[in-house]
């Protein structure tokens, strides 16, 4: 049990997720670490509380790089999307001091893809879309 997680399970393939309060959200979301064979400990909870407690701003810029990546066909079509969109999920793939790499995966889908936004420390790098 972490502080600011609570308790993880292994999924097998060197992932440990966890579903978690992201108070911003008012409800409950996943949250994976890629740690091998050992369990998340101290470092992945404090740069999980790290990001938790800086969502609301971190957020708010993850959405204006998005929206000058993305293409839609109006404003309309715009604000329609950016009004619905929501994460899902977090993935950290490595929370080492100066490589933090992570994704969110959010809904609802960009033109029929799964949307996902992957960071570099508390700052947007690029968006990946399936198939």
């Amino acid at each position: 049990m972490l502080d600011g997680i609570g308790e993880f399970r292994e999924d097998g393939d060197g992932s440990w997720t966890a579903g978690v309060w992201l108070a911003a959200r008012k409800d409950g979301i996943g949250v994976s670490f890629i740690t091998g064979d050992c369990p998340p400990g101290e470092r992945e909870a404090a740069f999980w509380r790290r990001v938790s407690g800086q969502w609301p701003q971190l957020w708010k810029s993850v959405l204006d790089d998005l929206r000058r990546e993305l293409y839609f066909p109006s404003d309309e079509a715009a604000d329609k999307f950016f009004s619905a969109i929501r994460p899902l999920g977090f993935t950290f793939h490595d929370v080492s001091a100066g490589n933090e790499h992570w994704e969110i995966q959010v809904e609802p889908n960009y033109s029929e893809h799964f949307l996902r936004i992957v960071m570099r420390g508390m700052h947007y790098e690029m968006n990946c879309l399936d198939g």
